[in-house]
């Protein structure tokens, strides 16, 4: 059966944490951080989408907290998670479909008219500012297909294909930050807590709507507290003990 799901996956950090992580993200990959699971030859085939005037998800993340300094009167403060990250995962097979139909980059802007959909969906619904798309098509890994008639084996790449969208942990109409808020799970008509967060649950619904268009499927829901985030946070961590070591060095 061919595989057509959309699914989110919400990771949050603190300003000093979220700088690796929207390097990470940069579409153009001409920050410092590197993953095993990018394939350079294939990054002219990200996109990249930001605030006006911005050229990096870093340099969107700055405005906003400018921003968010004018609007209050205060910078936000060292433990305020700041970032608040969805991470779209798009089914490759669905994508092959589409690219198919429409041509690489047309299917590649329709893919980004839907993030773009939903974005404004999670500001509506949540209230988080969103600042910042990037969408990945250089990681992944190659493979081999299976013997050919002509006894051959080809080698192709299986692209992991998605995107990330940050947003600011802050809502300007409201005046308030939505995350904290978003962990209360609420309970059941039973009166027991829900096993799954309806707010996480919610953004899957909103995912699968934005992308319905292109004939994607709702996928699994994911919490922002699950091992995933986990094996984020070591990643972030590293990052900050090496450029401690290298600042240590240069002093």
């Amino acid at each position: 059966m061919k595989k057509r799901f959309v699914s989110v996956k919400t990771r949050y950090y603190k300003q000093n944490e979220a700088i690796y992580v929207l390097d990470h993200a940069a579409s153009l990959r001409n920050g410092v951080t590197r993953s095993i699971n990018i394939k350079p030859q294939y990054t002219s085939n990200n996109l990249g989408l930001y605030l006006p005037g911005c050229d990096s998800p870093r340099q969107a993340f700055e405005k906003m907290l400018d921003s968010y300094k004018s609007f209050t009167g205060k910078k936000p403060r060292v433990d305020f998670n700041a970032l608040f990250e969805h991470i779209i995962v798009l089914s490759e097979e669905q994508v092959i479909s589409i690219e198919n139909e429409f041509g690489y980059d047309k299917a590649k802007q329709l893919i980004m008219r839907s993030l773009k959909k939903y974005a404004q969906s999670i500001k509506t619904e949540f209230g988080f500012e969103p600042f910042a798309i990037d969408l990945h098509f250089d990681e992944g890994r190659h493979e081999y297909t299976d013997q050919s008639a002509q006894n051959r084996r080809e080698r192709i790449f299986v692209r992991n294909c998605h995107a990330h969208v940050q947003f600011l942990n802050h809502d300007f109409s409201r005046r308030v930050s939505p995350l904290r808020k978003l962990m209360k799970k609420g309970k059941n008509e039973e009166g027991r807590t829900n096993q799954l967060n309806p707010h996480f649950e919610k953004m899957q619904d909103l995912a699968a709507s934005s992308f319905a268009n292109l004939g994607f499927q709702r996928g699994q829901s994911k919490n922002a507290t699950g091992v995933e985030h986990l094996k984020k946070e070591d990643f972030v961590k590293r990052k900050l003990k090496r450029a401690e070591d290298v600042k240590r060095k240069l002093i």
